[in-house]
């Protein structure tokens, strides 16, 4: 499968990029992905770097395509981080490194994951680097929005603006790609489902993947709604907050361990070994010693960590679908925007009424703040907590 294959409704950014890549002599070296959903910003400028590096463009098969994927490629360097922000000393470190000349491909390619992450300070660091880059090095910046660039480094960036896939496009990608015996005799019940997963994900087809094929999570996100909705009392807030955690907790946990394996799997096949059959044993000292650092208890904590944390995002991001959605029956607009959650007709009209706009705005507000919150890696309960309550409809 070429690397670009997999991307749904970025048909004119793909165009974009492989006209780059093709007139390499008038290559912008200086990039910046900008998109809502952080994992297809940050695997669009991850398929970039295999397609320059590539002798063949990206052909997803040869070696560098697959070290860049495990992040073992020399000439690949990424810039990310678990905290609120980027230290200094680590950007500072990142650049020196992106003034050394590549080792195998023609390319120093610099990605840092999540550019709003580094304070003004370091921005103005970063800007040094960009506005004069040695000949053989590129830098792609990846954001959610424009607003977190500092002007001056927006005015030195070929900027890309990723796009939201559409319903339709997400269904026929689900109703194509993930078939089975048993699902293809069950062609209407299939299409709903695919029609719902697409409709509830907002644009993410990665989350509508794992509602389209883990339906104990799409039913998890539906009883989290119809809870909050429920909510009357502090009592309730608190236990609702406790089970969220929980259940992030379980799938962090889940998550962390299904990324380490794919991580192994793949390191193992990219150094020639049959990831099936092949015993640690088999594995030359220095091979075990990587192996075995994938899945450190260090690295397997620092990714539930992250993903727990993803997970009460995503929850805190369905919560706040329920007042998107109030907002727009208050406006009277449900008969030309389709409400996310349609299940919930009824209970999302009464609370409508319930609710003045201003009440509606608040509340808003009141996620915006848990969201920040959560990202500023404060106590989760807590946070969980404090939100719900402020959400309760007296």
């Amino acid at each position: 499968m070429n690397i670009w294959d997999h991307f749904i409704g970025q048909e004119k950014i793909i165009s974009l990029l492989q006209f780059a890549i093709n007139n390499s002599d008038k290559l912008a070296q200086s990039w910046l992905f900008i998109g809502h959903e952080e994992k297809t910003r940050i695997d669009l400028a991850q398929a970039f770097a295999m397609a320059l590096e590539c002798p063949k463009h990206g052909d997803n098969t040869c070696s560098i395509c697959h070290e860049i994927q495990t992040k073992s490629f020399p000439d690949v360097m990424t810039l990310s981080t678990d905290n609120v922000i980027i230290p200094i000393d680590e950007v500072r470190d990142f650049i020196s490194q992106s003034e050394q000349m590549p080792v195998i491909g023609p390319w120093r390619i610099m990605i840092i994951t999540d550019i709003s992450r580094m304070s003004e300070r370091s921005s103005n660091v970063l800007l040094k680097a960009i506005e004069e880059p040695t000949p053989h090095t590129l830098w792609i910046l990846c954001t959610s929005s424009l607003q977190n660039v500092l002007p001056t480094i927006r005015s030195r960036v070929r900027t890309v603006h990723c796009a939201i896939p559409t319903e339709e496009e997400i269904t026929d990608y689900l109703l194509t790609e993930c078939t089975d015996d048993q699902n293809a005799q069950q062609s209407t019940l299939r299409c709903s489902y695919a029609a719902q997963a697409a409709r509830l994900a907002q644009g993410d087809i990665n989350r509508a993947l794992v509602y389209f094929t883990q339906r104990n999570v799409l039913l998890d996100r539906e009883q989290l709604i119809n809870r909050v909705l429920a909510l009357k009392n502090t009592s309730g807030a608190v236990v609702l907050a406790r089970d969220m955690v929980n259940k992030a907790q379980e799938y962090g946990q889940s998550e962390s361990d299904a990324s380490v394996k794919k991580q192994q799997k793949l390191f193992l096949t990219v150094h020639g070994y049959d990831a099936e059959a092949v015993t640690l044993s088999q594995l030359d000292s220095e091979t075990r010693a990587q192996y075995n650092r994938i899945g450190s208890s260090a690295e397997r904590k620092r990714l539930t960590t992250r993903f727990i944390r993803d997970v009460l995002d995503q929850m805190i991001a369905d919560i706040e679908s329920i007042y998107r959605d109030v907002a727009v029956i208050q406006a009277r607009a449900n008969s030309s925007i389709t409400l996310i959650n349609k299940e919930q007709e009824e209970e999302l009209t009464n609370l409508s009424v319930a609710l003045s706009q201003q009440d509606v705005l608040r509340k808003v507000q009141f996620i915006t703040v848990a969201r920040d919150r959560l990202h500023g890696n404060g106590m989760l309960p807590l946070i969980i907590e404090a939100l719900l309550c402020s959400l309760i409809s007296l």
